[in-house]
């Protein structure tokens, strides 16, 4: 089979682009709105969490897990979509399985999260092993663009597979060895941090009167 991409490329090319660009521009407006989120929320985290630096080691971790698990989820759909659109055939197993992949995905990775809130053990080590054959997946893929027996179906899109596929490889990666951190941090005094300041690491803000 030959890849799709060499006829729907043209086709695309130019909203992609823009895509692009407006991505591109959307990032500094990101940067500042995180800044500005970042000191009004900093003061608010410590007065929840208090002054104990191993606790605020172990919440910082955590939320840096929360943080991989979005960018593992971005990367993640991304790939498929270009993978189901671009590539994939629709009478091959792999474009059924593709596709059943990516509810399984959205709820192992809500999973982890309410799993390390929660400190339960069992579900992380279970979201973990899920995110291991999530990486062996993307592996497999990124190789299959690359060694001689398929690199001709994915003539057109070598640099976007290989771009998206290695970067929710990497994402994916820090995400699993964050996991293993935050695993290894459970009860040891995080969880009465995390219902002093709410679900998954938002602040409640006292409310003011008068």
């Amino acid at each position: 089979r030959l890849c799709r991409a060499r006829s729907l490329f043209p086709q695309v090319e130019t909203y992609m682009i823009v895509v692009t660009a407006t991505c591109f521009v959307a990032e500094f407006f990101m940067i500042y709105l995180s800044y500005k989120l970042w000191r009004e929320f900093g003061w608010i985290v410590y007065q929840k969490i208090g002054a104990d630096l191993k606790v605020r080691n172990m919440f910082f971790w955590y939320q840096l897990f929360i943080v991989f698990i979005k960018f593992t989820f971005f990367f993640g759909v991304g790939f498929t979509v270009i993978y189901l659109i671009l590539v994939a055939d629709t009478t091959d197993w792999e474009y059924g399985v593709t596709i059943a992949a990516v509810p399984i995905a959205m709820v192992a990775l809500f999973v982890a999260g309410f799993s390390v809130r929660r400190e339960w053990s069992s579900l992380m080590v279970v979201s973990l092993l899920l995110m291991i054959v999530g990486l062996v997946y993307f592996v497999y893929k990124l190789t299959q663009v690359w060694v001689p027996a398929t690199r001709d179906e994915y003539t057109y899109v070598h640099t976007t597979i290989t771009f998206i596929s290695g970067f929710a490889i990497l994402t994916l990666s820090l995400t699993l060895l964050n996991g293993f951190i935050c695993l290894l941090n459970f009860h040891k005094g995080l969880k009465p941090a995390h219902d002093a300041i709410g679900t998954f690491g938002g602040v409640h803000r006292p409310l003011q009167l008068g």
